[in-house]
């Protein structure tokens, strides 16, 4: 899944994905402040590494899990 991903992103296609169920897109214009906490948090089973946290202009925060194996990618 992971190589059909990146080879529809890297073709432009990133709509496709977006059409997936629990998907969407937050353009940079619309994000106010991003906070990165690296506390590990318990429902996981300390297989993350924290949460990154997107405050957007209209108020609204969206919170992800990051996982250890893609800190890396986000940083």
């Amino acid at each position: 899944m992971e190589v059909e991903y990146d080879t529809k992103m890297n073709n432009n296609q990133a709509s496709d994905l977006l059409q997936k169920k629990h998907n969407f897109s937050i353009a940079n214009t619309e994000v106010k402040q991003i906070i990165m906490d690296e506390k590990k948090i318990l429902h996981t089973g300390f297989h993350d590494n924290g949460t990154i946290s997107f405050t957007l202009t209209n108020g609204k925060i969206h919170s992800f899990i990051i996982l250890k194996n893609n800190l890396t990618f986000i940083c």
